[in-house]
Order: C-alpha cells, then sequence, then structure tokens
C-alpha cells in the first residue's frame, strides 16, 4: 500500500468536513483515518457512555472496573515524554503517546557522528556514513535504552511486525529482561562436573512489561510508544563498561596472580588502606561496624594465606622417587 501523502486533500466518511490528510486523526499503526477528529471524538464518547450504561444495567450488580480506551493520547515531543516517564516510573505502567523524535534523532545522529571520528582509521575503507539514512530500528533501540535509564527496568529487543497494509510501518518489540513468561530456556549443565559452573538465577516476575515502538520506514522523527508493566524489584545491570573491558583484553594473557595482583591493584589498595588508617588517627578511634568488617576482612586474608601456603608445601614435597627426580630437574 503506498504511502498516503499527509498534504492531500480527503473527504471525511461521517459528514461533510474537507481538509488535508494531516489534520484528520491517527491509527495506532501511525496511517490515518478515514473520520475527522469531531466525528473520531463523538463516536468515542458514545462508546464510553454504552460501556457505562451496560455497567449500570449489570443483573448481577457486579463492580466493574473499567480501563481508558488504549488510545494515543495528546502528542507529545520526547522531553515531555521523559518526563512522564519519570513521573510514572514507581508505579505500573500503562502508557500510550504518538512521540515526536527529532530531538532523539539529533541524539543518535550525534553519537553516530562522534563514533565515526573516534575510529576514522577502522571506517576509511567503507562508504560514507553520514550519507547513510538514520534507520528507525536504531531509533528504537535508543528510545528501549532511554526508558531503561529512566525506570531502572531494561526491555530487550524481540522481534519486529510489519503492518497487514502498509509494509512502511514496523512496530519494535521488546520485553522486559525480568518477565517471567519470556524466560529462555534452561541451559544444560557441562557433563565434566570440574567444568560446571553456578549461576544464580534472576528473580522473575509475571509483570508483563511490554515495549512497542511503531514507526514509519524513512521518518524516525515520529512514533507511537505503548509500554505496559507492572511493579517490581528493578533490574541489577551485570554489564562492563568499556574500561572494564578494555582491562580485560589488556590482561587476556596475564596469568591469574598477576591479574589479581598487579601493580596497579596493589597500588589501588594500599592508597584506600592508607586512607582509612588516616581517618581512624584524626577520629581517635575505628567505628564499631567498621571495625567488626576489617577484623573480617584480616581473618580471611590470614586464612587464604595459610591455605596457599600448605597447598605450595604439598606441591613441592616429594612424595616419591620420581616425585623428587621431576622437583631436582625444575
Amino acid at each position: 500500500m503506498p504511502m498516503e501523502d499527509p498534504d492531500s486533500i480527503r473527504k471525511c466518511s461521517h459528514c461533510q468536513y474537507q481538509g488535508k490528510v494531516a489534520t484528520f486523526p491517527k491509527k495506532k499503526n501511525l496511517s490515518y483515518l478515514k473520520k475527522c477528529q469531531d466525528c473520531h471524538e463523538r463516536d468515542k464518547a458514545t462508546a464510553q457512555k454504552r460501556r457505562v450504561e451496560n455497567a449500570s444495567n449489570n443483573k448481577e450488580n457486579v463492580q466493574v472496573v473499567f480501563q481508558e480506551i488504549s488510545e494515543p493520547q495528546n502528542n507529545v515531543d520526547w522531553h515531555q515524554f521523559k518526563a512522564i516517564l519519570n513521573k510514572a516510573k514507581s508505579t505500573s505502567l500503562d502508557l500510550n503517546h504518538i512521540v515526536d523524535l527529532e530531538d532523539l534523532c539529533f541524539e543518535v545522529e550525534a553519537d553516530a557522528e562522534e563514533y565515526t571520528e573516534e575510529n576514522k582509521l577502522k571506517l576509511e575503507d567503507r562508504e560514507d556514513k553520514d550519507k547513510e539514512k538514520l534507520e528507525v530500528g536504531a531509533v528504537a533501540r535508543h528510545v528501549a535504552r532511554t526508558v531503561w535509564s529512566i525506570t531502572d527496568f531494561r526491555f530487550i529487543y524481540k522481534t519486529t511486525h510489519n503492518n497487514k497494509t502498509d509494509n512502511n510501518i514496523k512496530t519494535f518489540q521488546f520485553f522486559c529482561a525480568q518477565f517471567d513468561a519470556e524466560q529462555a530456556t534452561k541451559s544444560r549443565l557441562h557433563p565434566d562436573v570440574n567444568k560446571q559452573r553456578s549461576r544464580n538465577n534472576m528473580q522473575r516476575y509475571p509483570c508483563s512489561g511490554w515495549l512497542r515502538i511503531t514507526m514509519r520506514e524513512g521518518c524516525p522523527g515520529e512514533a507511537r510508544i505503548n509500554l505496559t508493566h507492572k511493579h517490581h524489584p528493578k533490574y541489577v545491570g551485570i554489564t562492563l563498561s568499556s574500561a572494564e573491558r578494555e582491562s580485560i583484553r589488556n590482561m587476556r594473557d596475564h596469568s591469574p596472580s598477576k591479574m589479581s595482583f598487579s601493580p596497579e591493584s596493589l597500588e589501588k589498595t594500599r592508597r584506600a588502606f592508607e586512607d582509612m588508617i588516616n581517618i581512624a588517627s584524626e577520629a581517635q578511634g575505628v567505628h564499631p561496624q567498621l571495625g567488626k568488617l576489617l577484623k573480617r576482612t584480616f581473618d580471611q586474608v590470614e586464612k587464604v594465606g595459610g591455605e596457599l601456603t600448605k597447598e605450595k608445601q604439598r606441591r613441592t614435597m616429594a612424595r616419591t622417587i620420581k616425585d623428587n627426580i621431576t622437583l631436582d630437574m625444575d
């Protein structure tokens, strides 16, 4: 189905109104309704009135709880949407907005330009990135990351749905990382006991957490964002920072002892202890809770040191003539 020109003239299917397509209300998939805004509001009010009347005529007098029609609310810009999200983050979420993403697009493009500048040598043989069109999928992922940073709930990409009547309209679907219904199948343990790794499973909840972002291909500046999520304890991130990843890469050829007791780590530990001792000296004493922690720490250090000494003695002690010859050769 070809993309409809917002500046073309259309007649309302319910009244005599004629005007530009852009003046007609939008559907959830960002296409335009056939009826004008006045007719649309009138039909919504009529439908709501009928639901209230049907509830009041319920013979069993059962209390009925109504939810607001899942219609996009008034258009908001990116900063307004973030403010709404920040205000509602401590409660269960049920948001449905058409959001102007122009400001977010500027941020995405600026990040892309900064990355290209920092990696200029790596991109010499590739096509000019500045000429590439900003993809709606990249913008959708930035929306999901922003939701994570504001609410502390991580939403993971699941799938993309194409609209049945317009292939240019796509809905990007994300789910809450703690949603029990989307929990990955449990991985099998390695048959070798020595190679098995025990992991603490993340707590899951029936939160029905879904983030759906509907956008038109080639038009990343606007999206319908639908977010539903029941409140639960927040996500604890275990992702390594870029600095931590770089540190690990630099130590990939090191032995475990060198990684654990590198000069940098020892110097950092020494400074921390010196600062702590100086503070204790100035205060003429140590807080009882800190004293307990220090005693526990040094007891553990002494215990581990003793175990390492015994292990070293065991490894260097010749048990047979063959072992003695091997140690002498070493």
